[in-house]
């Protein structure tokens, strides 16, 4: 069973009984309770009031229009129901054409575009025919439309593939979104009268730039990217992926340039306790100022690193770097605390990387209780066998190893207790709406107690409010990372912000 599933195995209504109670019919419907079973963890009543914006947002002329269209299964326009020719007729979405007049349309230069396609939804139709395949498709389309923002673009694109454009204050948002989405298709579909386990890939591009051209074509992309990584899944788009040999060779050289010409360098994000209010660690975190290009985050060009190779060269770099101003700030008494620093799954892998973070220990005389190790639970899925052994070797040195993104993977709770893991760090997707949204908050409540049985330290990423801290920490969770607490910064800044937090200690 997997994580998820044991955290909160949800079980909704069928998807479009759910869309037609919520249609603007006299007063607006109330969606069905959605439930756990196994034990009920809890119980969550949602309910949403549409009303005209719904008309509104498909561009459906008037009240009884809307209603006609929808069948039992989903959103679908019957044939000369005067329904738009730019959109698709199976799910009543918007299609590629009229996404692709949205995307030049829009002029903010700060939006991203996702991908999705479902895995294996050819066997789908191969084993239960294209009446079920097509039921199939609107009721992922319903369940994309629930997980997006109502300011969201949600269109089909072609086949089991569908596209969500949407505007970002932050570019990791994209990211919590496809964490959300991921999340979302764990829960069965029933389609006539079957329950349906499906998984999606999902390609992102973001581009903080007012010019789009090639955004769908890089979105599509990642998406091969995903899929080609092993499915269920999401991949950012880098400049690899469609470049050519000459190119990505000229691009190795530029990353090769960059570790021996000092162009990386580190930002660290603090982490608070919550018990006793104080910065308890930083988490490491990789940029590279590009001479042409400026700062980069690591998206642009860990992927690269991964693909050619480099990936052992660069992650070296940052252990010995990590480890390097660990001890600079213990030498100026400016900050004690541990620092984590994120390994991949290719550099678990690697032969020779615990004897990597043996080196940067010992050349910087740091403690290795002082280090923290963050791998995601894909990373430690990919090969269990080996990475059990990578982390019991590390862990017999003293170093800690948590695991990153905790409630989004596939590991199961029985290789689970067989690593030596120490802290759980939950998914900033189910921090976001935790205050407002009571299926998060049972979740994040769900991973705490069963971190707490195994002994585990909880950490929660993407912290951004007050509201939420608080939340938190009503849940019993240990400490909090995020822009409340501090936006990644320069090693001086932490100090800074350790200070701060003593200072309010004291009163």
């Amino acid at each position: 069973m997997s994580i998820m599933f044991f955290v909160a195995r949800i079980h909704s209504g069928a998807v479009s009984q759910t869309f037609l109670q919520w249609l603007p019919s006299g007063d607006a419907g109330i969606p069905p309770a959605i439930a756990l079973d196994g034990g009920a963890l809890f119980a969550l009543v949602a309910a949403v009031a549409l009303g005209w914006a719904l008309a509104a947002r498909y561009a459906v002329a008037g009240r009884s229009g809307l209603s006609a269209w929808m069948s039992a299964d989903g959103l679908v326009p019957p044939a000369g129901a005067g329904w738009p020719a730019l959109h698709d007729v199976l799910t009543g979405l918007p299609g590629r054409m009229l996404l692709e007049q949205q995307i030049r349309q829009r002029r903010s230069g700060r939006e991203a575009l996702l991908v999705v396609g479902i895995d294996g939804f050819r066997l789908v139709n191969e084993m239960y025919g294209h009446d079920l395949g097509d039921g199939l498709l609107r009721a992922v389309a319903a369940r994309i439309r629930d997980v997006v923002r109502a300011d969201d673009m949600v269109a089909r694109l072609q086949g089991d593939e569908f596209a969500v454009f949407t505007a970002f204050e932050e570019p990791v948002q994209a990211e919590v979104m496809a964490r959300r989405l991921l999340q979302s298709m764990q829960k069965p579909f029933r389609v006539g009268g079957r329950e349906l386990h499906v998984s999606v890939s999902i390609g992102i591009h973001v581009q903080a730039d007012p010019c789009r051209r090639g955004l769908l074509g890089a979105a599509l992309a990642a998406l091969r990217q995903a899929k080609d990584s092993g499915r269920n899944r999401y991949a950012m788009y880098d400049a690899s992926m469609g470049a050519s040999a000459e190119e990505l060779e000229l691009m190795v050289c530029d990353l090769r340039r960059a570790v021996k010409e000092g162009e990386l360098f580190l930002l660290y994000q603090p982490k608070l306790d919550l018990a006793s209010g104080r910065v308890l660690g930083a988490e490491a975190l990789l940029r590279w100022r590009h001479p042409r290009h400026g700062v980069l985050g690591p998206d642009k060009f860990i992927p690269l690193a991964e693909k050619t190779g480099m990936i052992g060269e660069l992650g070296a770099w940052v252990l010995d770097e990590a480890c390097r101003q660990m001890r600079e700030w213990r030498h100026n008494g400016t900050f004690e605390g541990s620092v984590a620093v994120n390994v991949s799954a290719i550099e678990l892998a690697l032969p020779g990387f615990v004897r990597t973070v043996c080196t940067a220990l010992d050349r910087h005389g740091v403690d290795p209780e002082q280090l923290v190790l963050e791998i995601t639970e894909s990373s430690a899925m990919r090969n269990p066998e080996l990475t059990l052994l990578t982390l019991r070797r590390l862990t017999a040195l003293g170093v800690c190893v948590a695991l990153d993104d905790f409630g989004m993977g596939h590991s199961s709770l029985s290789h689970l207790k067989r690593f030596p893991i120490g802290e759980l760090k939950v998914d900033r997707s189910f921090v976001c709406d935790i205050e407002r949204n009571a299926e998060d908050a049972a979740i994040v409540a769900a991973i705490i107690t069963l971190a707490k049985a195994m002994g585990l330290k909880v950490i929660a990423e993407g912290v951004e409010t007050v509201e939420q801290q608080a939340a938190l920490a009503e849940l019993g969770c240990d400490a909090v990372q995020g822009y409340l607490i501090g936006r990644p910064m320069a090693p001086e800044e932490v100090f800074r912000v350790t200070d701060e937090y003593k200072d309010a200690c004291a009163f």
